[in-house]
């Protein structure tokens, strides 16, 4: 199966140029500056604070069955899915639109690729795994 285009966005200025995230009660934007506030930065590279194996804050194993993403052997993590095992530890402001059904306050979602020392190789912005509304976050978008 061939993998989608995934544009990168190399500034918030891309960002704004997409709908990712918008209007709310979409989460998606919330969902990526919590993330960047969740990273640690050293030496250029990035790396998780928490566990992703622990379902910490609603991450579970993305599996990339559409092949949106690269396949390349390191491992994917989704983020944003507000009714997984975990995710009420989100920050209320994060959770405060989420009606519990199938609507667009549930639709975003935040995928790293991450090796086995938490170094983050790729991070997306996603809504809900569509190939056209994925994108690749670039890290002059996160300093």
């Amino acid at each position: 199966m061939m993998v989608a285009r995934v544009r990168t966005l190399y500034s918030f200025k891309d960002l704004d140029n997409t709908s990712f995230g918008l209007p709310l009660p979409r989460q998606g934007r919330q969902l990526l500056f919590w993330l960047l506030h969740m990273i640690k930065v050293y030496d250029y590279n990035l790396y998780l604070l928490f566990d992703t194996y622990q379902t910490s804050f609603g991450f579970h194993k993305f599996y990339n069955k559409e092949c949106i993403l690269p396949n390349d052997g390191l491992t994917y993590y989704a983020l944003g899915n507000l009714g997984k095992i975990g995710s009420n530890d989100l920050p209320e402001h994060i959770l405060e639109h989420y009606s519990g059904r199938f609507d667009c306050s549930n639709i975003d979602r935040i995928i790293v690729r991450i090796d086995q020392d938490w170094y983050i190789h790729s991070i997306y912005a996603s809504e809900h795994y569509k190939p056209h509304a994925t994108y690749r976050i670039h890290k002059s978008l996160l300093f």
